[in-house]
C-alpha cells in the first residue's frame, strides 16, 4: 500500500514544458546537432530531442562534468563558446591527446585553456611552442567546424549550482598537490611542494598542513551556489533595498549587505545596462557574497550568490534571459505549471551584436 500511495502521489519531472522545449529541437535542429546542459536530464534530451548530448547519467563521472560546469560558471562568453566547440568537436579527446605529450594534467589543462581561445593558426603556434609535434592530433578536437549546438539553462539548475560550479571551477593544481603529498610524511611532503610546485618552505608547510587536515573536495575547490531564490526589492531615486538584505546605492553603485558588524560590501554585483551587464567588484570591508540585481527603473528583484557566479554564463542566460549575450540566440522558452523556466539557446559560433532584452532597457523618456 505504501508503494501504491507513493506512485499515485508522484508528480513526474517530465512535463509539457520540457516536452515542448525538446520536441522543438527534434523538429528544427540539424540531424548532427548536439545538446549541452548539465547531465541530469541527458536521457530526456536524447529521447525527446532526438539528438546527441555531451553527457548524461551514464557519463556523469567523466571529464565533461568539468568542461560543462566551466562553461556555465565562466564570465567570459568567448571561453564558454570555445569550450562548447571543443566538446562538440571531440568531447574530452583534446585533453587526452595533449596530456599524452605533456604528461602533467594540470599543465595540460592550462595549455588547453589557452589553445581553445585562439584562432586555429594561433593555437597551432601555441602548441608548437609547448613542444607538441603532432598539433593536428589536438586541433582536430578543438578547432573543427562544429555542428549546431543547443544549450539549455533551466530552473532546476539553480539548486544544482553548487555541484556544477564545483566541478566547473576545479583547481587542477591543488588536486595535483593533494595527490602528490596526501600520503607523505611531513618532511617528504613539504619537500615535494617546494621542489615540484616551487613554494617557499613557509608556504609549503602551510599547504601541507591544510592537505592533511581538510576535506580534499572542499580544499581543492569551493562549492559556489545561489543563495535561495529571487527576492523582491523596493526602489527610490537613490536606493534599492531588497528582501534578501541587499542594499544598492544607485548614485555610487555600491552594494551592501547587513552583518553583525554593520553594513559591508559584497564582493561583486551585476546590474543590467542598455548594452548588457555591468559587473561591479569591491575590495576591502567585504563579505564573500555576490548578487544579481534584475530589472530596471523602479521595478527590481535580486538574488544572492557566491561571487564566482556573478556575471556567469548561467546567471546571464537564466536570470537576465540572455541580455547582452553575443553567442547565444534564444531558441525556445517554456514555463512549467509550477513556474519553472526553461531556456533553450542556439549557439552562434561566430558571435554577433549583443542580444538585448527589452525589459532591461531604459528608454530615454523613461529615465
Amino acid at each position: 500500500k505504501a508503494g501504491y500511495g507513493t506512485a499515485v502521489r508522484e508528480i513526474p519531472s517530465m512535463n509539457d514544458a520540457w516536452y515542448n522545449a525538446l520536441n522543438k529541437i527534434d523538429m528544427e535542429a540539424a540531424p548532427d546537432a548536439i545538446i549541452n546542459s548539465w547531465w541530469d536530464f541527458g536521457h530526456w534530451f536524447k529521447m525527446i530531442g532526438n539528438r546527441a548530448v555531451t553527457f548524461d547519467g551514464t557519463s556523469q563521472n567523466t571529464p565533461m562534468a568539468h568542461w560543462v560546469g566551466k562553461s556555465l560558471i565562466t564570465r567570459d562568453e568567448k571561453q564558454a563558446i570555445s569550450i562548447l566547440r571543443m566538446l562538440d568537436c571531440g568531447s574530452h579527446r583534446a585533453f587526452d591527446e595533449l596530456d599524452a605529450v605533456i604528461q602533467h594534467p594540470a599543465e595540460s589543462i592550462d595549455l588547453l585553456n589557452d589553445v581553445i581561445l585562439l584562432s586555429r593558426t594561433g593555437a597551432e603556434r601555441r602548441l608548437e611552442q609547448a613542444g607538441v609535434e603532432d598539433t593536428e592530433a589536438v586541433l582536430q578536437y578543438t578547432h573543427c567546424d562544429p555542428p549546431e549546438n543547443y544549450y539549455i539553462t533551466s530552473q532546476d539548475m539553480i539548486g544544482k549550482s553548487g555541484v556544477w560550479g564545483h566541478f566547473g571551477s576545479w583547481d587542477f593544481w591543488r588536486a595535483s598537490m593533494y595527490n602528490e603529498v596526501n600520503n607523505k610524511n611531513n618532511i617528504d611532503g613539504i619537500k615535494i611542494l617546494m621542489d615540484e610546485f616551487e613554494m617557499s618552505e613557509e608556504e609549503a608547510d602551510k599547504i601541507y598542513y591544510e592537505i592533511q587536515t581538510q576535506d580534499p573536495n572542499n580544499w581543492i575547490t569551493p562549492w559556489p551556489s545561489y543563495q535561495g531564490g529571487t527576492a523582491g526589492c523596493s526602489a527610490t531615486e537613490d536606493m534599492i533595498t531588497c528582501g534578501n538584505g541587499l542594499i544598492f546605492n544607485r548614485s555610487t553603485e555600491e552594494a551592501f549587505i547587513p552583518t553583525q558588524e554593520g553594513l559591508k560590501h559584497l564582493e561583486a554585483i551585476s546590474i543590467p545596462t542598455n548594452d548588457g551587464l555591468k559587473i561591479i567588484e569591491f575590495s576591502g570591508n567585504s563579505v564573500p557574497l555576490g548578487a544579481a540585481l534584475i530589472g530596471k527603473e523602479n521595478s527590481f528583484s535580486s538574488i544572492l550568490m557566491s561571487p564566482e557566479l556573478v556575471g556567469s554564463t548561467f546567471t546571464k542566460l537564466f536570470f537576465y534571459k540572455g541580455h547582452g549575450s553575443e553567442y547565444f540566440e534564444p531558441f525556445s522558452y517554456q514555463r512549467t505549471v509550477f513556474g519553472g523556466e526553461i531556456f533553450v539557446w542556439k549557439v552562434d559560433w561566430e558571435g554577433k551584436d549583443a542580444y538585448l532584452v527589452d525589459e532591461f532597457i531604459v528608454q530615454e523618456n523613461e529615465e
